[in-house]
């Protein structure tokens, strides 16, 4: 690595990294956010997480890196708390994560561990795991219907069909049909 007054500009130029700690605004990195940026984003690094624990091309260095994004992530969201995409993603992520139980209990179980959940006195962790994910949504308050979102019923179908369709649902551990996720977002309506 070069000596720090030969490194180039980091990857994000509105971030200084010798300015400790501040942008280039003179802002502080410690500011608080809005509380629902704050939750959404954390929401979001948690469905991907969790989505790559679950994957069907998941692989053991992709699980590490996942199993780690869960355990901070899910600390993190309990620490600090229009729609951005995580909102949007923890409108029905409890409901996915059932729609998959059956296919991802060990990933689920990685999940459940990740968060640092007491082991639940039936053994079932997949239920342990969605129960977290429930808390912390509804620690954060970031779970909203998707009434409120700015959906519109009618609009439903074609987010189902653009879902089957979206090619980051060939990971999904149980591939589901545009009925299935219909069924899904009719119940998260």
């Amino acid at each position: 690595m070069p000596p720090a007054e030969e490194r180039t500009e980091p990857v994000l130029p509105h971030l200084d990294h010798r300015a400790g700690g501040r942008d280039r605004r003179g802002l502080t990195t410690s500011e608080p956010h809005p509380r629902t940026t704050t939750a959404a984003t954390g929401i979001d690094a948690l469905v991907h997480g969790i989505e790559s624990l679950a994957s069907r091309g998941a692989n053991p260095i992709s699980t590490a890196y996942a199993t780690q994004a869960v355990a901070m992530v899910s600390r993190a969201l309990t620490a600090h708390t229009g729609t951005p995409h995580g909102v949007a993603l923890a409108a029905v992520l409890e409901e996915v994560m059932e729609f998959n139980a059956p296919a991802a209990q060990g990933a689920y179980e990685q999940v459940a561990r990740a968060m640092r959940l007491a082991p639940p006195a039936d053994g079932d962790w997949t239920r342990a795991a969605i129960g977290g994910v429930r808390e912390i949504a509804g620690t954060v308050e970031v779970k909203r219907p998707l009434r409120t979102l700015g959906a519109d019923r009618a609009m439903l179908p074609s987010i189902a069909a653009g879902a089957v369709a979206d090619a980051v649902t060939k990971n999904n551990p149980l591939s589901p049909d545009q009925a299935q996720v219909l069924n899904i977002l009719t119940t998260t309506y």
